[in-house]
């Protein structure tokens, strides 16, 4: 996929004329700042205009990163579920930057969204980018695992917090700790009853999460990506913790990884 694709996708989001070109040059930007080994982000973030479906936002980025996530999210739809549904409840475990949430939010206008994000640079930036849908975002400074803790250790990525993970440090990384929550805690804490859709990127922890869930009956879609590369286990490892859940859509994506979507049976 080259730069010109990119940029065209991405001007097809502008909400006017302005935007095109506020986006032309944070496009030109990057692209000299990569040809002249120059730093990869902006010190301040610059405010793009779009819209999605007729509905106007702003997006906040830093970076190229942010602007091949807003593609991801909003021109390919990679988390979309392609049923003609009208959630009330959302959780989008790895909620990073805000764009997934966001997404939800314009589509499933009648949604709550409880979104889960422990890296403090990243809540700051999903804090901009949500500032316009905060009574219906529910923010969870934490990680979701197969447990409770006000501390576990957590590998964050310096290159990119996008890949910060439970596992597989690499030689960029910074270990912190952080606190984890488990699905049934969220969901007894506030008193929730069905989820519509749970979105995970939460690189690895989804083969952990799902396996003693007692709120799995509840949940009506799941959609993530999976990540055999970092456990060093298969998927269908994975698949056999939600023998209730059917595979509905699979796309293959680097390292060996899929992104998968499910549907609850019955």
């Amino acid at each position: 996929m080259n730069s010109i694709t990119r940029l065209r996708d991405l001007l097809s989001l502008a909400r006017n004329f302005p935007g095109k070109v506020v986006l032309i040059v944070v496009s030109c930007i990057f692209f000299a700042r990569r040809r002249l080994s120059l730093g990869h982000s902006f010190s301040k973030p610059v405010a793009l205009s779009l819209q999605f479906k007729g509905h106007p936002f702003v997006f906040y980025i830093f970076n190229q990163m942010d602007l091949d996530i807003l593609r991801s999210v909003f021109i390919l739809e990679v988390w979309n579920i392609s049923k003609p549904i009208d959630p009330k409840v959302i959780f989008d475990l790895g909620a990073h930057i805000g764009a997934t949430a966001l997404y939800f939010c314009i589509k499933y206008p009648n949604s709550k969204v409880y979104c889960f994000e422990p890296i403090p640079e990243n809540i700051q930036h999903f804090k901009l980018n949500l500032q316009p849908f905060k009574e219906r975002i529910v923010l969870i400074k934490s990680i979701v695992s197969s447990s409770d803790s006000d501390e576990v250790i957590f590998y964050k990525n310096n290159d990119s917090n996008l890949s910060s993970s439970l596992y597989a440090p690499s030689e960029r990384s910074e270990t912190i700790t952080i606190p984890s929550v488990t699905l049934d805690s969220v969901v007894r804490e506030y008193n929730i009853t069905d989820i519509g859709i749970i979105k995970f990127n939460i690189e690895g922890a989804e083969y952990d999460i799902f396996t003693k869930c007692a709120c799995l009956e509840s949940i009506g879609y799941l959609i993530g990506e999976i990540h055999p590369d970092l456990t060093g286990k298969p998927i269908s490892d994975f698949l056999k913790t939600l023998p209730t859940f059917k595979v509905t859509r699979e796309m293959n994506e680097r390292k060996n990884r899929k992104l998968l979507l499910l549907e609850r049976i019955g």
